[in-house]
């Protein structure tokens, strides 16, 4: 059996049967849907991949290829976004879009289920290392975290991975622990990290962690892995092959120490201002330095004591998303939180056996992270989101452009997917260039009759429109509003 914690039994208050502890913990995951579901905010924050997930939803229903869409992939901003994304989320969103249609609302609630189902997941994983009080502190912190909060309302493909990651280490724990080594649960595992990969292509990270444990605490590899990852990996390929245009994510492979440098410090800045806020710059610092010295130190006995897959996904997860050369982003900590807060929560039980009483460890934590999560949602904002579909100067140019242009007119835009999705038009993007040649020739390349400008938009945005301020004749503007410029590109 799992190594459970060194306590006395004794100190676990929770002598309740099975059917109770699930009664408590449905009770106070159906809460959290219940508050999840009731500040569903209309809208959608600007970053556009939940455009290419509609897209693609959009084409099972049509019966169209899944991975077509007006979104012209450029290799040399492959930081954006593949070709297209994984199939699992986008099946997923299909029924939603055939009943409904483009509805945002219904897809969060759909999110929010994923969320709920994970949050079951980790309950059902995290009981075989904690006491059932601790895993109803986890959980019930996990769930009103206010990044988790933020994210029900992005249509994306981190709430499901997060439930099915979880799942999925569930079930390896469940076969490690009772020896199960059958055919049949072998290839149950296989297609269950499948199912992760379909989801996430960081979901290939699995196979090496069945590998990388068996080798750790077996040294060898065994019949259930080899059958599971040879299982994963006949579909990975199928998949390949009937659902192509992730495989360019390959395209983003230029691995540097100092890129894993940046990425360590954006992740820490994400750590203290999105996951765990605090009120004042110094208290963030403070708490996420407390939590990242209680996450090692109970990571670290846990390695001490009997190390499990738990230990060698947390490595090989984090290690990939730091060396990830697109940079650091709060959605990749997701499947990262539930197994920090277990370390974290593992390290000051143990410190308040040795030193306190384990109830004064639970009412610590609650009101350290309840100071935390006050913050966070005192500077929430609970209003309908105004960027992209939301912001009003944004429709009427693409309802501008709908009128105005042809169907096979391609536009440079810093967010191509969603202006392709709500206009029907071919769109690219093109990022930091450091020449105008270098814009010229990939406008040529392209064929770009438009370049629209989002004035709002800093970054991508601000390029585009300085280098517009150098071409004069060049390019003409045909609409302009508050928050936008639409240039046509005169012909040579």
């Amino acid at each position: 059996m799992s190594e459970q914690p060194t306590l006395q039994q004794k100190t676990d208050p929770s002598q309740l049967t099975k059917k109770t502890k699930l009664s408590f913990v449905v009770a106070l995951v159906v809460t959290i849907g219940i508050f999840q579901g009731a500040t569903i905010r209309p809208g959608h924050v600007w970053g556009d991949d939940f455009a290419m997930y509609i897209q693609q939803a959009e084409n099972v229903v049509h019966g169209a290829p899944i991975n077509s869409s007006g979104y012209i992939y450029n290799p040399l901003y492959p930081q954006l976004g593949p070709r297209a994304y994984p199939p699992l989320y986008p099946l997923l969103l299909a029924p939603l879009y055939w009943k409904f249609g483009f509805n945002l609302t219904a897809m969060k609630v759909e999110t929010i289920f994923f969320l709920l189902l994970g949050l079951m997941a980790v309950y059902c994983l995290f009981s075989h290392f904690l006491f059932f009080q601790d895993v109803m502190l986890l959980i019930a912190i996990l769930g009103f975290n206010p990044y988790f909060w933020e994210s029900k309302d992005r249509v994306g493909s981190d709430l499901p991975f997060f439930a099915i990651l979880m799942a999925t280490l569930f079930l390896i724990v469940e076969i490690q622990d009772s020896k199960k080594n059958s055919t049949r649960h072998a290839l149950l595992l296989g297609l269950a990290i499948y199912l992760c990969y379909a989801t996430r292509t960081i979901g290939l990270v699995l196979v090496a962690c069945l590998v990388a444990t068996d080798l750790i605490k077996l040294r060898a590899v065994s019949k259930i892995t080899l059958i599971a990852s040879g299982t994963a990996a006949i579909l990975f390929v199928l998949q390949a092959l009937i659902f192509p245009g992730a495989e360019s994510y390959a395209d983003q492979l230029h691995f540097s120490a100092l890129g894993t440098y940046s990425n360590l410090k954006g992740y820490f800045w994400e750590a203290h201002t999105s996951i765990w806020p605090c009120f004042g710059s110094a208290a963030s610092w403070i708490l996420s330095i407390a939590l990242i010295a209680l996450g090692v130190t109970g990571f670290a006995v846990r390695v001490a004591r009997n190390i499990s897959v738990i230990e060698v996904f947390m490595v090989l997860y984090v290690g990939t998303i730091l060396s990830w050369p697109a940079g650091p982003d709060a959605r990749f900590l997701i499947p990262v939180v539930p197994v920090w807060l277990y370390y974290v929560i593992s390290a000051t039980r143990d410190i308040a056996v040795r030193w306190f009483r384990p109830i004064g460890m639970a009412a610590g934590l609650i009101v350290v992270f309840g100071s935390s999560y006050a913050s966070g949602y005192a500077s929430a904002n609970y209003g309908p989101i105004r960027q992209g579909i939301g912001d009003p100067d944004f429709l009427a140019v693409c309802d501008y452009i709908k009128s105005h242009t042809s169907t096979s007119d391609v536009i440079v835009f810093a967010k191509p997917r969603i202006l392709a999705l709500v206009t029907g038009r071919k769109s690219t993007a093109y990022y930091q260039p450091p020449l105008d040649s270098t814009i010229w020739r990939f406008i040529s390349n392209t064929s770009a009759h438009y370049i629209l400008i989002g004035f709002t938009l800093k970054t991508e945005g601000a390029v585009l429109e300085s280098f517009i301020n150098r071409q004069g004749p060049r390019l003409e503007m045909v609409f302009h509003n508050s928050g936008f410029g639409l240039y046509r590109i005169r012909d040579d």
